[in-house]
């Protein structure tokens, strides 16, 4: 009998040691089981984000005027990430307009062309010198990309830099901050308005559509809200064809990737 006592007790023992390991698996599974709640926050951050102006699912684009526009970048397409607004505003100073100098010439300036830079589609910055003689940092437009939350890590390339003999010489500034990530060979400067990226040479103009030549990629490391490209045409001698004014110029901006915290 005695033997037996000792089974049952063994058995007991036994029991309470599988009781006392399934009760302290239970926090266990219930971690488990909430990390990925957690994750699925609307409010977490968000690494990676990409404006791509190919994808409607998740970027929508429209033009509010020929000196603004709106885009909205909704990463979960309609679903509980609150909505990104990026604002864009055109502002010119001296000699220089939005679009081309001829009147009946379609402004496309802040809208979407489908492939800039072999880079997939990206938004025009489009705009037209006035008068003839030099071309100089006082005629120029100013494009200021404005986030509606502070974004990280930002990244983006601006596409067709490139130069036409007297008709245009694009010069091409940055807000500071940046660090250069690409530079096409064709290119020089270094994105200031004292040293803007330009072509090497007066004449040396690049396809719109495939021609990598006249890109330059840059990233902002730090937190920030807003950026600004500067452009303006430093020809030396605005040229004429047939009595009118031929010095319009356009670049492109290609997608925009970034870290954010939606909430």
């Amino acid at each position: 009998m005695k033997l037996d006592t000792d089974v049952l007790d063994m058995t007991r023992t036994s029991r309470r040691t599988v009781v006392r390991g399934a009760a302290w698996s239970v926090p266990v599974i219930a971690a488990a089981t909430a990390a990925p709640a957690f994750a699925a926050s609307p409010c977490d951050p968000r690494t990676g984000a990409v404006i791509d102006w190919d994808n409607t699912a998740t970027t929508t684009h429209q033009r509010t005027s020929i000196l603004g526009a709106t885009t909205k970048y909704d990463p979960d397409g309609n679903g509980p990430v609150p909505v990104l607004t990026l604002t864009t505003t055109a502002v010119y100073s001296g000699n220089m307009k939005s679009g081309t100098e001829f009147g009946n010439a379609v402004n496309d300036s802040l809208l979407l062309q489908s492939n800039v830079g072999n880079l997939g589609a990206g938004l025009v910055m489009y705009q037209s010198t006035t008068s003839t003689g030099a071309g100089t940092f006082n005629d120029r437009g100013t494009y200021t990309f404005q986030f509606s939350r502070p974004v990280k890590n930002l990244t983006f390339t601006v596409t067709d830099i490139d130069s036409n003999g007297s008709q245009y010489y694009d010069a091409v500034s940055l807000t500071p901050g940046f660090t250069q990530q690409f530079r096409a060979t064709a290119l020089t400067g270094a994105g200031t308005d004292t040293d803007p990226y330009r072509a090497s040479s007066a004449t040396a103009p690049v396809d719109d559509f495939t021609s990598q030549s006249g890109n330059v990629r840059v990233s902002y490391a730090n937190e920030i809200s807003s950026f600004s490209i500067t452009y303006w045409n430093r020809s030396a001698n605005l040229g004429n064809t047939s009595g009118a004014l031929n010095n319009q110029q356009a670049i492109f901006l290609s997608n925009l990737t970034f870290d954010y915290d939606p909430c």
